[in-house]
């Protein structure tokens, strides 16, 4: 029998034509967390109905193993979010990346995702944010946006049955995201940034670059 010798690239990872639908992440990490990795390649990805781990997801998804530890998730989003509840426990975004030299998207889709918000956080982006960044930044073909429009969108308040209020002052706008879709560090260093993205009408639908209802606050 002749054996195959399969050679990886240890300076390389790539993810392609997958589908994240339906996942939740917290505790002050990304959806998806490299770190230490040269370069990071996504193509013909797609994420769906994506956020924070709250207890209404666990009690979904996770039984009720973990529905009473709101210490290790963000919480309940029918309480007030502006009381004690730290950064540190929100999931950073769909995608996070510390430590890279190389990132490259092509062809991906981001449908309904959401964060847990009450304030502004420079370590947070709703797709992908870069710390201890030094290299280039590729956005290649198709990027599709569609539907973020922050906490109370159709998934949360729907299929998870959740709501958010908030007591603060001024009031949050709910409707909208207070995170950029992506985002890297002032200290950061980019040294190359190339957003190669296709806008053709006569394109067949679902092939062009979209951005669909997108609320940023």
């Amino acid at each position: 029998m002749t054996k195959t010798l399969l050679v990886g690239d240890m300076q390389q990872v790539t993810f392609y034509k997958n589908t994240f639908t339906a996942n939740h992440a917290s505790g002050g990490n990304g959806l998806l967390d490299f770190i230490g990795v040269p370069r990071v390649f996504f193509e013909s990805d797609k994420f769906i109905n994506n956020g924070d781990s709250i207890q209404h997801s666990t009690n979904i998804y996770g039984g009720t193993a973990n529905a009473n530890n709101l210490n290790t998730f963000a919480g309940d989003l029918t309480i007030n979010l502006a009381y004690g509840v730290s950064n540190s426990l929100f999931c950073k975004g769909m995608i996070r990346i510390d430590r890279s030299r190389e990132v490259s998207l092509t062809d991906l889709a981001f449908t309904n995702n959401w964060l847990l918000e009450t304030a502004y956080d420079p370590l947070r982006a709703q797709i992908l944010i870069l710390n201890q960044f030094y290299g280039q930044v590729s956005i290649n073909k198709k990027l599709q946006v569609i539907n973020h429009i922050g906490m109370n969108n159709a998934y949360v308040t729907g299929t998870l049955g959740a709501s958010a209020s908030f007591s603060s002052t001024p009031p949050i706008n709910l409707q909208a995201s207070m995170q950029p879709l992506i985002k890297w560090q002032s200290t950061d260093v980019v040294l190359y940034f190339n957003l190669n993205l296709i806008d053709d009408p006569t394109i067949a639908t679902g092939d062009e670059t979209v951005f669909r209802n997108v609320h940023y606050y």
